[in-house]
């Protein structure tokens, strides 16, 4: 039985900034909520018994982290649980589509290796083992590391990507052998009972954010990019999410005040984002609604982290 999609919870902001005020227990609060959806997630995958778990979910989502907290849990529960990216099976740069302005395509499918994660997948179906690619993002291409993975019966391989639900990737494999999640905020809020921050907003926020932060890109290259990469969304990822069996809730209700001092910290640079400027403004004007919060607050190995950085979480497997 397929999984569906609840309404999006709409919280007032009056309430939320009130909660916000408790700091650290209602941070705590909102942590031990995330972790039960864990943990709910978790009980479906064991109950149902299939080996290979695939997760997708729109951009800045959180399901790089989503994905490493679910193969801990398993781990907890005496499995073995590894994590596999998609992001290894790129093609080189120079091999990937081209979208209508001629430059390559990283949202489309067949920039990755469609082949080579059939096969994969089909091994670790058939035999328990096999050997991925590992990609050389500094490179923009395939380097000469082979990684050997192997799941013994009993195992879970996690595997997450943005395509992770196309059936492209998973043709050469029984569908029912196959868990698959989709991860999505699904919490907005609202001021005088009309919305104010949607879940793309949040989206957009965290991605500025951790490019700043960790990736060295400008928030004008990343504003750029968002209405491009939010089209490859709706044509190769919210396809497949009525394929899911279980949606996953990647929102923290205190999120918004957490971001809301690096918003201000991006702005104090009048030059910061450029022609898309305005873009930049008008989050801070939503965001400011909110009372602020402290990253101290937030513990390391919250999934917002992967966000805001000081992530420290343990990898299992590989």
């Amino acid at each position: 039985m397929k999984a569906t999609f609840e309404p999006k919870r709409l919280l007032p902001i009056d309430g939320v900034n009130a909660d916000i005020d408790r700091g650290r227990l209602f941070v705590e609060q909102c942590e031990q909520d995330y972790a039960r959806r864990i943990e709910g997630c978790c009980d479906a995958i064991e109950a149902g018994g299939r080996r290979i778990v695939m997760l997708s979910g729109p951009s800045a989502s959180g399901k790089t982290t989503t994905t490493h907290k679910l193969a801990i849990e398993i781990r907890s529960r005496g499995y073995d649980g590894f994590v596999v990216s998609l992001d290894d099976f790129f093609l080189d740069i120079e091999d990937y589509p081209r979208n209508e302005q001629g430059v390559p395509d990283f949202e489309h499918i067949r920039a990755l290796d469609v082949e080579c994660v059939n096969r994969c997948l089909r091994e670790l179906v058939l035999d328990g083992a096999t050997d991925m690619p590992v990609y050389d993002f500094r490179r923009q291409r395939r380097s000469d590391e082979i990684r050997h993975v192997e799941a013994q019966e009993g195992d879970f391989v996690f595997i997450e990507g943005i395509h992770a639900l196309n059936p492209l990737l998973s043709s050469s494999i029984d569908p029912v052998s196959i868990f698959k999640i989709y991860a999505s905020l699904r919490t907005e809020y609202a001021k005088d009972s009309a919305r104010v921050v949607a879940t793309r907003d949040l989206r957009i926020t965290r991605r500025l954010v951790r490019d700043f932060l960790a990736r060295g890109h400008s928030v004008r290259t990343t504003l750029e990019l968002w209405d491009r990469l939010r089209e490859g969304e709706e044509k190769w990822i919210k396809p497949f999410r009525a394929d899911a069996d279980w949606i996953l809730d990647t929102s923290f209700v205190y999120e918004p005040a957490l971001l809301l001092p690096w918003l201000e910290e991006l702005c104090l640079d009048p030059e910061c984002g450029g022609d898309h400027r305005h873009v930049l403004i008008k989050l801070l004007d939503q965001y400011r609604l909110f009372h602020p919060l402290e990253q101290s607050l937030v513990p390391t190995n919250s999934m917002l982290r992967e966000f805001t950085g000081g992530l420290e979480l343990a990898a299992p497997g590989i």
